[in-house]
Parts: structure tokens; C-alpha cells; sequence
């Protein structure tokens, strides 16, 4: 709406175009430049004018979705829609412009910039979350795969997933209050979503909605990770009913909350490549877990690095041995395979 009134006004009072864009757009496009100019810093893309670079990846994000709704034609799209319009204009993106080199494997949710250096990423204060967009938003650090994933889940268990994690969030809250707050908004008429408070019975508006503001520190744990590592590792048994669901996600939530960076930032990063290995499995419907060798190669660690960090998680009793490759006890081997302990 905002949009819309500042295109028709801007002609008579160009001072407003200018503050939108100084306010928002702008901004946007030079954290987009930075990134793309490390990126290219880094070889991890084609050299070219970061700028320019940054302007086409802004567009390909927008291109066939975004003029339909400006000038309303049509439904509104699903996030599920939405997720792979700006799925497809990253490929096309990457194919003029990446190079076959992996990228850092620490996820966070920024959108188009889905894998950045734990140091170097930008830092983002608040995430505004609506609860019905909860999975997405923790399916994030799967990248292209989270579409397949939640596909394979199934309409019932992804559901099911989602209420147990907007319940967890709900009830711990009070405990975390660093790391995300909540309040409740209204739904427009036009939108159909019954509330996890509503469901619960903790609020009698079926036209109100949980908002998750997720703080800054929220992405110096290792709780962004939560619900990849859940669909990649539960198998849907435990996915089918709420209590069942609830008590992998509560007992995963509190072995996620106490690794945080940068002490446990090397312990963060082999999560993170169980996480995509697993979504890359689920995808190509694989069932196995992911052997030692794939997760070390995955992570980007030292080989002693990622040992560390190995032991850690599982003396935390993060992971655990699905089956020794050879020797029982012997955590060098590479044909070792892990998985999440839920």
C-alpha cells in the first residue's frame, strides 16, 4: 500500500521517493553489494561489478511474482510460491555468476544470502515471524531443499511440526527473552488461520495470529537449526501426533540453546552440514545417515577441528552412532554414520 501511494505521489513530491528509498531499498542494496563484493573477494563468484551484480539478483528474486500482485492479478501466492519463485531467480542468478566452489556452511535466515562466514554476516536485530510461516522460516537453512523436505513430510506431519515448535516458542518465552518475544496481531478478513493460542484455548479470537520476533542472538545458537534437524532425523512416527511431536522438539530445544558462538561456533557448524546432508538425503530419497567422511568434507572443518567438535555434541547428547563403519568406539572412522539423537 505504501508502494502504491509513493509511485502516485512521488511526481508531485519527489522528497517522499527519496525517503523510501533511503529508508529501506537503498539499504537493502548495500548490504547486497558487500556481500557480493566478499563473495567475489572469496572466488566463490565470477568477477564482475557487485553493484550490478546485486541489482539483477534484487530482480530475478521479483521477476513473474511481483508485478501480478502490484497490479492484482490473480490469488495470492503461497509462501510455498513464494519460496520457489525466488528459488528459481537464485539458480538463474547463480548460473551467470557462481563458480563450482562450496560456500561457508553456517546458515542463517537472510533470504538470497543463505550461506555467509559466521564473522562477516550481517547482523540482524529482529525477524519478524507469522506462526503459520514458522517451518519455513526454520526450514530456512536448507536452502533449495527446504521445498522437497517439506513435501516428503507430508501435509499432516509438516502441520503437526509447526504447532509443536509455535508451542515450544510459546512456552519459553519467558525463559529467553534475549533471544525472541512474541506478540499477538490481527488476521485480515480476507485470511483463513487458526491459531495455535486459539487452538490451545488461550485465546478466544479466532482472527488473531502469533507474531515470533527473533532477536539477533537468537542466530549465535544453534537453534536456527531446530527444524531441519528435526524433519531430516525424526522419521514421521514421530511426527504424528502434537504431544509426540512436542517432546522431540522440547528435548532438541534444550540441547540446541546451550551451543552458541563463538565458543561453540565449530560445534554450530557441523550441525549445520548433518542438517543439509540430511535435507540433500531426504531429497533425493535417501534414507541412510550421513557417514563421518561426508560430514567432515560438508563442514569445511580441520579434520582435528571437527573431531572436537564431534565429541562435543555427542557428549552433550546432540548426536549419536547410527552405525560404526568398523571398530565400535573408534570416531575417526569415515564410514561411521550420525545422527541426531531425538
Amino acid at each position: 500500500m505504501i508502494h502504491r501511494i509513493v509511485v502516485a505521489e512521488a511526481t508531485r513530491f519527489p522528497e517522499i521517493g527519496e525517503a523510501l528509498y533511503e529508508a529501506g531499498p537503498k539499504r537493502g542494496k548495500a548490504r547486497l553489494v558487500a556481500y557480493m563484493k566478499q563473495a567475489m573477494d572469496e572466488g566463490r563468484m565470477k568477477r564482475s561489478d557487485p553493484e550490478r551484480a546485486a541489482e539483477q539478483a534484487m530482480e530475478l528474486s521479483l521477476a513473474g511474482m511481483y508485478r501480478r500482485r502490484l497490479w492484482n492479478v490473480g490469488p495470492i501466492p503461497t509462501d510455498e510460491e513464494i519460496d520457489a519463485n525466488i528459488e528459481a531467480g537464485i539458480s538463474t542468478f547463480m548460473a551467470a555468476y557462481g563458480r563450482d566452489i562450496p560456500w561457508p556452511s553456517r546458515s542463517t535466515y537472510l533470504g538470497p544470502m543463505a550461506h555467509v562466514n559466521l564473522d562477516t554476516r550481517p547482523r540482524v536485530v529482529h525477524m519478524q515471524v507469522y506462526e503459520n510461516e514458522l517451518l519455513g522460516f526454520f526450514f530456512k537453512p536448507a536452502g533449495a531443499e527446504k521445498v522437497e523436505i517439506s513435501r516428503q513430510l507430508g501435509s499432516q506431519a509438516a502441520s503437526v511440526l509447526r504447532e509443536a515448535i509455535a508451542a515450544t516458542l510459546l512456552d519459553e518465552q519467558a525463559a529467553s527473552p534475549s533471544l525472541f518475544q512474541t506478540h499477538i496481531a490481527d488476521i485480515e478478513p480476507s485470511q483463513s488461520f487458526k491459531s495455535i493460542l486459539f487452538k490451545q484455548g488461550r485465546a478466544n479470537d479466532n482472527r488473531k495470529i502469533v507474531v515470533f520476533n527473533f532477536k539477533d542472538a537468537f542466530n549465535d545458537t544453534a537453534l536456527p537449526l531446530l527444524g531441519l534437524l528435526i524433519a531430516a532425523f525424526s522419521g514421521p512416527l514421530k511426527l504424528e501426533t502434537l504431544p509426540e511431536a512436542l517432546e522431540v522438539v522440547k528435548g532438541l530445544w534444550g540441547k540446541l540453546i546451550v551451543l552458541r558462538t563463538p565458543q561453540d561456533a565449530d560445534a554450530i557448524r557441523l550441525l549445520d552440514a548433518l542438517g543439509r546432508v540430511g535435507a540433500a538425503d531426504i531429497a533425493a530419497a535417501g534414507q541412510a545417515p550421513p557417514t563421518w567422511a561426508t560430514l567432515l568434507a560438508a563442514s569445511g572443518l580441520p579434520a582435528a577441528d571437527a573431531l572436537t567438535a564431534l565429541k562435543l555434541l555427542q557428549a552433550r547428547g546432540v548426536l549419536e552412532i547410527a552405525r560404526w563403519g568398523g571398530q565400535e568406539e573408534n570416531l575417526e572412522d569415515p564410514g561411521n554414520r550420525w545422527r541426531v539423537a531425538l
